[in-house]
């Protein structure tokens, strides 16, 4: 796929994975003409191995959607330490998130394993140290008209966070 996209943006390799005898080249990808006038926009995924949709939802949206931004703001997709106007970092829930992860975890740190539940559908989380519940709730309004968006559980919270406008 990234391949297919270098005709039309900038991919480079910053880095490598080596994973036991494999080894997996990390790539970028960015506005082919960077400019220092505009914001910059970071669209994430797969921070999280298992997480492939991620990585397939950014590569789509840069196949798609990225010609739209051109001029308009520096669009970066990868891990990145500059500082971004917007990050938008795309996640899965797995059931393995309950049945292998959060067990682990527990275990690692000493502590018991305490069953939580894995929302069914889309969801976001905020910047607890900058929260925008409108532009949340823009996302939530648009994600809708194509596939289900999570509820809360019976205390009204997902992932012991409550549920407000936007989230």
């Amino acid at each position: 796929m990234i391949e297919r996209l270098r005709p039309r943006f900038d991919a480079e390799e910053y880095g490598r994975l080596d994973y036991g005898p494999d080894s997996y080249s990390l790539m970028a990808i960015r506005s082919r003409d960077w400019r220092d006038d505009l914001p910059v926009v970071l669209v994430t995924g797969g921070v999280h191995g298992y997480e492939t949709s991620g990585v397939h939802g950014a590569l789509q949206f840069v196949d798609q959607h990225a010609a739209d931004y051109v001029g308009r703001v520096n669009l970066l997709v990868a891990p990145v330490r500059d500082h971004a106007l917007l990050h938008i970092d795309l996640h899965e829930t797995t059931d393995t998130d309950e049945t292998e992860f959060r067990p682990a975890l527990a275990a690692r740190d000493g502590k018991p394993f305490e069953p939580g539940g894995i929302p069914d559908g889309f969801y976001l989380v905020d910047d607890s140290e900058n929260p925008q519940p409108a532009f949340q709730q823009a996302l939530i309004e648009a994600v809708e008209q194509i596939t289900h968006i999570a509820p809360a559980d019976d205390k009204g919270e997902l992932f012991g966070s409550p549920v407000g406008k936007g989230n």
